[in-house]
């Protein structure tokens, strides 16, 4: 194993190519690991096992590093963290490890809003280090309060540009299948949405992302803006946002709990410490909850399922309930065209294009039904129309034969 590793690290060279075509010499690499290998990262850790003790908490991910100190004055904390930065620049240079100056800045975590843009003085080799009000770490935006606020309105940047991206996949009668659009929004839609979420979802700016989420959602099961939210994750076969961000939390949770060599494993287990402000939930409070309300044995994915029908159940009930149980079995048609997967959405919904709800809308001058009926709303094409009208309401959830053809010969157009 040591000679496959010495081989691996030892007489690696490279060639720098530009667009243009041009190359440059044979050039030699004297230190590192190569990048993209798995074994690169264990390498680090193991090359920087013995990183000298220092006052401030050391943490790190990869070659992300990052101290912490916590004293109750600003010159404390300076000549703390001024003095660890020595021992740490010391041990980098005996070490040939170089610290990349442009990317190390210094922050500061407070609530005092007299102090909001006191800076601090650290400094490594004689050059003072930048200090940022919000620097991102792994990711995250770390506003002076805690509050993500800025890496909240970040984020919803990134999905709202997301979101355009599956627009282009689908309109109201072509596109992709619900089953494709789908996957398709879980990939890149919640996975940016949901990236760290157990670190920020309790801000009280978590709710600048949902409604883009919904946005998505809409896309998908292709229903209008004037659909009740909570219809569409139902109609989307995803759980809803908030309960996901909650499961991803308490999986978390456990796992910190049962690995004492987790970096969490303390903060989840201990008791917490009161906070100054009610708008703040801290992750500890949040976790040692849920570790005590929900059963060990039921595991995280069964908890969300659970926790979704009980959200169901307990909501006003419509017709959409009567036909859907259980929310996470989701209802049938994805595999339909574009076409009849909405109309069917509409129908359920009773939110469409209907001559009444045009009406309503200013964008149409009469509520009339082709087929007479002063009033085209969705209860008449369900019940009544006899141009319209559907095989069965139940049809609309159970899509069987009679169904699939009246979807294929109807001129429904809401």
């Amino acid at each position: 194993m040591v000679k496959f590793l010495m081989e691996m690290l030892s007489n690696r060279s490279f060639i720098l190519r530009t667009s243009d075509g041009q190359r440059s010499r044979l050039r030699r690499l004297r230190n590192g690991v190569p990048q993209g290998s798995v074994l690169s990262p264990l390498l680090f850790n193991i090359y920087i096992h013995d990183l000298p003790e220092i006052t401030s908490s050391k943490y790190g991910y990869a070659d992300d590093l990052a101290i912490m100190l916590r004293q109750p004055t600003w010159s404390a904390v300076e000549q703390g963290l001024n003095q660890d930065m020595g021992i740490l620049a010391a041990y980098m240079r005996m070490w040939r490890l170089q610290l990349s100056t442009g990317k190390t800045v210094s922050a500061a975590y407070h609530l005092c809003n007299r102090e909001a843009k006191r800076e601090l003085s650290v400094s490594i080799d004689n050059k003072r280090l930048e200090h940022q009000l919000a620097p991102k770490y792994l990711g995250v935006r770390l506003d002076r309060t805690l509050s993500y606020k800025q890496h909240l309105e970040e984020v919803r940047a990134k999905v709202t540009a997301r979101v355009s991206l599956i627009r282009r996949l689908a309109g109201t009668t072509w596109g992709a299948s619900a089953r494709t659009l789908r996957i398709s929004t879980q990939a890149l839609v919640f996975s940016a949405a949901e990236y760290c979420a157990p670190v920020w979802c309790r801000s009280p700016h978590v709710k600048k992302i949902d409604p883009v989420i919904n946005n998505a959602l809409r896309i998908i099961t292709g229903c209008l803006k004037p659909t009740p939210v909570s219809y569409l994750p139902v109609l989307a076969g995803i759980a809803p946002a908030g309960l996901r961000r909650e499961a991803a939390t308490l999986a978390l949770a456990r796992k910190a709990q049962e690995h004492d060599w987790h970096i969490l494993h303390e903060t989840t287990t201990k008791a917490a410490t009161p906070s100054r402000l009610k708008s703040r939930h801290p992750y500890n409070r949040r976790a040692q909850e849920m570790l005590g309300s929900i059963p060990e044995d039921l595991s995280t994915r069964a908890w969300l399922a659970t926790s979704w029908k009980q959200e169901w159940e307990s909501a006003e009930l419509t017709r959409l309930h009567h036909h859907i149980q259980d929310p996470g079995d989701g209802v049938e048609g994805e595999h339909l065209p574009r076409r009849h997967w909405t109309l069917l959405n509409r129908l359920r919904t009773r939110v469409g294009r209907f001559k009444s709800s045009m009406k309503e809308w200013g964008l149409a001058d009469s509520a009339v039904c082709e087929c007479g009926e002063p009033e085209q709303t969705a209860d008449h094409i369900i019940t009544t129309c006899p141009l319209y009208r559907p095989p069965s309401e139940a049809g609309l959830f159970q899509v069987g034969p009679e169904t699939r053809a009246w979807l294929c010969d109807t001129e429904l157009d809401i």
